[in-house]
């Protein structure tokens, strides 16, 4: 009884490798999946407007003090400006990118 129990108990390292797995896999899901909506490009926002080298991508990247959103909120007014400033289009076109330009993009 003694050698089932903790043979069970060795047998459960398995599970918990599994367990790991699906978490690690849940989360990369969550963080690839919000690529894919404006929440994140507000995010980047004051990344790309004060980079030297990417801010030529927005139209006007010296005016997005006045426009940010904060956090989850949305702000018709902010979000109208965003769509006319090529915010999201940089974040769309940012995802076109094949996997090994991204270490490009990380360097800039």
């Amino acid at each position: 009884m003694k050698t089932s129990i903790i043979n069970t108990i060795a047998g459960l390292d398995q599970l918990g490798k599994k367990a790991v797995r699906f978490g690690i896999v849940v989360v990369f899901l969550w963080i690839g999946g919000l690529k894919f909506f404006t929440y994140e490009a507000d995010g980047v926002v004051p990344f790309v407007a004060n980079s030297p080298v990417m801010s030529f991508f927005y139209n006007h990247p010296t005016e997005y003090k006045k426009h940010i959103n904060k956090e989850g909120e949305l702000i018709a007014a902010n979000h109208q400006w965003h769509i006319e400033n090529n915010t999201y289009g940089f974040s769309v076109g940012l995802g076109y990118f094949p996997g090994n330009t991204g270490h490009t993009g990380c360097t800039l």
